[in-house]
């Protein structure tokens, strides 16, 4: 019997697969156990079955129930559950990071079910697997390394269908699932900065200088957990990857103590009594303009340098990982965190436009945030 078919047969005992469902059939396609797996749901509850400390199910995040929606689900959406059933899977129920783990794309992107099956059957022999009385997969754990070099093939076809095809084409074949439409890397940044919720009272007559505390409220917020987040990711990861060598962190971590001090001083200069906004901005344009001009130019390449640096380097990606769990919020990886520094640039616009929009023209700094948006 196959290993996806023993997998599915593994759930289908602990009671996570129903019968009758098309995935006990003979009729079951490896693609069905995909559409199963790939949100990550199942896997924790995988994990909450077989231990109900190692997985906090109110976290696990669960698509859309209206059928008017898509199939696809959102890499943010996929990225989180799964990770928290690697979370578990290290820290209750122990499993080697070097031996047993796979990304959580190798999973939703189909880039390697072999690495995620090995995986999962580490799991199913665990010793506290093992006191659910439900036998792991394979029932010998010496043919689980035949047995994925017998069904490597068939893990490649698709490997290759997503190589060739768009995202939503191969999601689109997976009917368990459905489709969210937020992008992945703006789903990080609504997480780390949600959208502030106005307390002004619901009164038209409120003039424009009331109006106008809330987007100002929520840029010094924003502001303060971005430099927060800059701050973490220096300390959390940067200073903590010994197995990184210097070279390679000067590309991952490109001018981050230049951000760090650019935004530093920006916070401090909003957090000033009667401040002028747009004249804070307007002296620290230059600045940010070149800072960030070469960031986003070499971000692409600090993104390709980290991928190969931890697939060259297995106590690299261990550490990394390590770090991970330290950070907040825990759900993303260290490229999410390079990327929103991108994405924060690109919101300063929207924020000052919407402080704009709400202050008098007889204010001092209407000129200078006009200047700004210029």
């Amino acid at each position: 019997m196959e290993l996806w078919r023993e997998c599915a047969g593994y759930l289908h005992r602990l009671g996570l697969v129903p019968s009758g469902d098309p995935l006990t059939t003979k009729a079951a396609q490896l693609t069905d156990l995909v559409a199963l797996l790939r949100d990550g749901v199942v896997l924790c509850q995988l994990a909450h079955a077989l231990d109900k400390e190692s997985v906090d199910m109110e976290r696990v995040l669960l698509d859309s129930p209206e059928p008017t929606v898509g199939r696809s689900v959102s890499d943010f959406l996929c990225r989180h559950n799964i990770f928290l059933f690697l979370h578990a899977a290290v820290a209750s129920f122990h499993l080697d990071t070097e031996k047993h783990f796979f990304q959580p794309e190798e999973l939703y992107q189909c880039k390697d079910l072999g690495r995620v099956l090995e995986t999962i059957s580490a799991l199913s022999h665990s010793p506290k697997a093992r006191r659910s009385g439900v036998q792991g997969f394979p029932k010998k754990e010496k043919q689980l390394a035949k047995k994925l070099r017998q069904e490597q093939k068939d893990y490649e076809v698709l490997n290759r269908i997503y190589g060739e095809a768009e995202t939503e084409y191969l999601y689109d074949s997976f009917s368990r699932t459905r489709d969210l439409d937020e992008s992945h890397y703006e789903d990080i940044y609504q997480t780390i900065f949600p959208p502030r919720q106005s307390r002004l009272p619901l009164d038209i007559s409120f003039g424009r200088k009331s109006k106008r505390a809330a987007p100002m409220q929520e840029l010094l917020e924003t502001e303060d957990k971005y430099l927060e987040n800059l701050i973490m990711v220096r300390d959390v990861f940067r200073e903590c990857l010994t197995t990184m060598p210097p070279q390679q962190k000067a590309t991952v971590f490109f001018r981050l103590d230049e951000l760090v001090g650019l935004h530093s001083d920006l916070l401090f200069a909003l957090k000033q009594k009667r401040v002028d906004v747009g004249e804070v901005f307007l002296q620290h344009m230059g600045r940010m303009a070149e800072l960030y001009g070469t960031y986003c130019v070499n971000l692409p390449g600090a993104m390709e340098a980290l991928e190969q640096a931890q697939a060259a380097n297995v106590a690299l990606r261990k550490q990394v990982f390590e770090c991970q769990m330290r950070a907040r919020p825990p759900t993303f990886p260290l490229s999410s965190h390079l990327v929103i520094p991108f994405q924060r640039f690109l919101k300063y616009h929207l924020l000052l436009k919407e402080i704009l929009k709400h202050t008098p023209p007889d204010y001092a700094d209407h000129l200078n945030i006009s200047k700004v948006l210029c």
